[in-house]
């Protein structure tokens, strides 16, 4: 419901410049895909055995609604999952029970949605965000790329108030 009260303030709003697949350069064995459809937006982050990014690891997926307009990108979490590449990943996940899971596969996509997970081993905890929850940023598009704000302690997007005021350097070009 909060997903479609936002769509409906929002789709006026849109910014067709956004449309279409972006991606950051390979960076710290990690990289960085957003797909924008209509008022749909899906973010993969995909980490990697290797710093060329060449074997992968898994995915984070963020799936959601966004609207943007004037420079400003707000995104509204409807599911989480994560996609296990590696079968030594599915058997210490599938050991550890991470997320609560315990029947992690190969190449299959798990809705990890507002669960706890210690995904990066035991007492590294994370709490994935729940189905609903805002993240407030801001964007531009220059040259053919596109970037986002920076997150910091004091502009962590988790608030209109808390927005990003600076662009993170890291960039994205546009794939089609």
């Amino acid at each position: 419901m909060l997903i479609i009260l936002f769509l409906s303030q929002f789709l006026w709003a849109q910014d067709p410049h956004l449309e279409g697949v972006w991606r950051q350069p390979c960076l710290n064995q990690a990289l960085r895909t957003e797909d924008f459809k209509g008022t749909s937006v899906t973010f993969t982050e995909s980490y990697f055995a290797d710093k060329v990014c060449g074997e992968r690891l898994l995915d984070f997926t963020s799936l959601g609604a966004f609207a943007a307009k004037s420079g400003k990108i707000d995104f509204a979490f409807s599911q989480i999952n994560i996609t296990l590449h590696n079968i030594h990943y599915v058997d210490d996940y599938n050991d550890r029970q991470v997320c609560g899971i315990s029947t992690w596969q190969v190449g299959k996509a798990e809705n990890v949605t507002g669960k706890f997970c210690e995904i990066f081993g035991p007492g590294v905890g994370l709490q994935i965000p729940p189905q609903g929850q805002m993240r407030y940023g801001i964007y531009k598009i220059e040259e053919k790329r596109l970037y986002f704000g920076r997150l910091s302690l004091e502009h962590d997007s988790s608030s209109p108030e808390k927005r990003p005021q600076e662009f993170d350097e890291r960039f994205f070009t546009r794939q089609n």
